[in-house]
């Protein structure tokens, strides 16, 4: 594996432990990782790779639709991670979503 990837998935894997405070955006995040970086020339050529359309790729990088499951096991298959890493991009942001659109939510309860 080339020094680049070993790159891209420790920030992966930094970034998907819990973290509820300034999440990265998934798709934005990915799309810095691997296309403007240079990685791949373009969204189009990242679809080919993974083998999916290329338009339902560029909404999720473009964060128009959430990561979905079939990008991240393709995504995890091409980086040799886990799956759950990837998708936890998606989760902690769509927390991080959640706790600032109803203020009332507590993310980390004290007592049950």
């Amino acid at each position: 594996m080339d020094i680049f990837l070993k790159e891209i998935i420790i920030e992966i894997e930094e970034k998907s432990k819990f973290n509820i405070i300034n999440p990265p955006i998934p798709g934005k995040f990915i799309r810095s990782l691997l296309i403007e970086s240079k990685h791949f020339k373009s969204i189009n050529k990242f679809s080919k790779y993974l083998n999916m359309c290329p338009q339902k790729i560029g909404a999720m990088l473009n964060n128009k639709q959430k990561l979905n499951k079939e990008f991240c096991i393709k995504l995890s298959n091409y980086l040799n991670i886990e799956p759950n890493k990837i998708m936890m991009l998606q989760i902690n942001y769509d927390l991080y979503i959640l706790s600032e659109n109803n203020k009332g939510y507590n993310l980390y309860p004290t007592s049950f």
